[in-house]
């Protein structure tokens, strides 16, 4: 079958495995790169796309970028973000002090919010930051989200994991965006790499305190994972760490790599570190062996190490076991966790018992969306709508995907739908003028904003603001009463 002969290139050249559910997907932007190409069917693509001139390099390059998601935001993990902050970073600050220098790897980095949050916690945590000799390398496999990562210009969506407070210390304003400040900027070198075919440990590579590759292992079969995890242990220092996405190294054959578990996420470490490198601040991790991976562990002490008992499989990360409960208390521990592959297959299952359960339909719905499979999410919606038709959540949720994929046209319509539907939706009137101000309609974006003020004024004023971090309501009136210039 061709199109199983052009996944299996596409798997071959870009690592990026494409599941069953995938195909129908993979078909129709199959079907769409030949109409734009002028070719007549796959079977000439697939020529094409073997050839070893410039059009099929830039043809690849553009297959890249369709067949990857890159959606992330600042801070995105923030159990991770805390056990950087808390743990791992003051670690490795102690250890290099005397040499003053750090190497960080930020490996699919997409747009670049992750390294630049790496950045701001490191400015934070070591004052005279200038002088060290800080190598923060960035990479990813799309040139087009690099271009993005590169400039630092980022909207509101990619805050909703900051401290709003916080932006004016690390980002400058650029008309209605923020830019990354340029002594940030500077101290993040930015690559394209392929994990799968470009050559590393090189130069740049080795010796890495740290690596961060956060879900991009969700593209990767088994054995191409096992691989990559293994060329990142040789890229690691002694005593070096890996964090990634929660699961994504389950399907790992043989993990060359120690595992350290603790309260916010399972890491990963070089094993021949040296014993005295231990954390020197709270948070202590237990060590287990690779083989212990899949092990399944009660709900760690917050004061002790967590103590791992070897088990041959398990459905969910160690450091995701839920309580044999409420279902919703399961997920929300999950959730709390940042394991959104887990809440998926929590949700599916209460769906698959109660297919009219509107509440788990749109967990689900979330939990694809934020692992950016935008396909599954957008049923799932639609699913929700066909149960509800004034459904207000799953029209929400549509409009932040058709933002995210750059429909605005269709985000304004389903925002327009929300405020109809429930005039008293307070993120839904924030995103709508803010789009509304993107596409140039500031006139209609700033009456939006006058309504905005008025909700908020009958809106607690410690209430956060759903969807949109740590944001208070007093705070987000007063940041719009700004804007509006009074």
């Amino acid at each position: 079958m061709l199109l199983n002969e052009v996944s299996n290139l596409i798997t071959r050249r870009l690592g990026i495995l494409t599941r069953e559910q995938d195909l129908d997907r993979l078909r129709a932007t199959l079907a769409k790169r030949c109409e734009l190409l002028g070719l007549r069917d796959l079977s000439h693509y697939l020529r094409f796309l073997k050839g070893a001139d410039a059009a099929a390099e830039n043809e690849w390059n553009e297959l890249t970028v369709l067949l990857t998601t890159g959606e992330t935001f600042f801070f995105r993990d923030q159990g991770q973000a805390h056990l950087l902050r808390e743990t791992i970073f003051p670690e490795l600050i102690e250890r290099r002090r005397a040499q003053r220098q750090l190497r960080i790897w930020s490996a699919g980095c997409s747009t670049g919010e992750e390294p630049y949050s790496l950045v701001i916690m490191l400015s934070e945590l070591v004052p005279d930051l200038d002088k060290w000799k800080l190598y923060l390398l960035a990479t990813d496999i799309n040139a087009k989200a690099l271009a993005i990562a590169q400039q630092g210009i980022y909207g509101y969506w990619s805050f909703r994991g900051m401290d709003p407070q916080s932006l004016p210390k690390y980002f400058q304003r650029n008309g209605e965006k923020y830019q990354v400040a340029e002594k940030l900027r500077n101290k993040v070198t930015f690559q394209t790499k392929n994990l799968l075919t470009d050559e590393y440990p090189n130069a740049a590579t080795r010796e890495m305190d740290l690596i961060v590759c956060r879900n991009v292992f969700i593209y990767f079969g088994g054995d191409h994972v096992t691989e990559i995890v293994g060329r990142f242990k040789d890229c690691l220092c002694a005593g070096g760490y890996l964090l990634t996405g929660h699961g994504e190294l389950q399907r790992v054959k043989s993990n060359p790599l120690r595992i350290c578990l603790y309260d916010q996420s399972v890491v990963y470490r070089r094993d021949d570190a040296h014993e005295s490198h231990k954390p020197v601040v709270k948070g202590k991790a237990a060590t287990s062996t690779p083989e212990v991976l899949n092990a399944a562990v009660s709900e760690p002490d917050r004061t002790a190490p967590a103590v791992v008992e070897p088990a041959s499989t398990v459905d969910l990360p160690a450091s995701a076991k839920l309580a044999k409960t409420d279902p919703y208390q399961q997920i929300e521990t999950l959730l709390l966790q940042g394991d959104h592959a887990a809440v998926a297959k929590a949700a599916e299952q209460i769906t698959r018992d109660f297919p009219k359960d509107g509440r788990a339909i749109m967990i689900l719905a979330r939990a694809k969306a934020d692992q950016a499979n935008y396909n599954e999410a957008t049923k799932h919606c639609r699913r929700a709508i066909e149960l509800d038709r004034f459904a207000v959540d799953p029209r929400y949720l549509l409009s932040k995907i058709a933002e995210e994929q750059g429909r605005h046209d269709e985000a304004l319509d389903l925002l327009k739908q929300v405020v109809y539907l429930d005039p008293e939706h307070v993120a839904a009137h924030l995103d709508l003028a803010t789009l509304q101000a993107a596409t140039g309609d500031r006139e209609q974006a700033n009456r939006t904003r006058r309504r905005l003020v008025e909700i908020l004024k009958r809106v607690p004023d410690e209430q956060i603001i759903e969807d949109h971090g740590q944001l208070t309501a007093v705070e987000l009136r007063h940041e719009i009463l700004k804007q509006l210039g009074l």
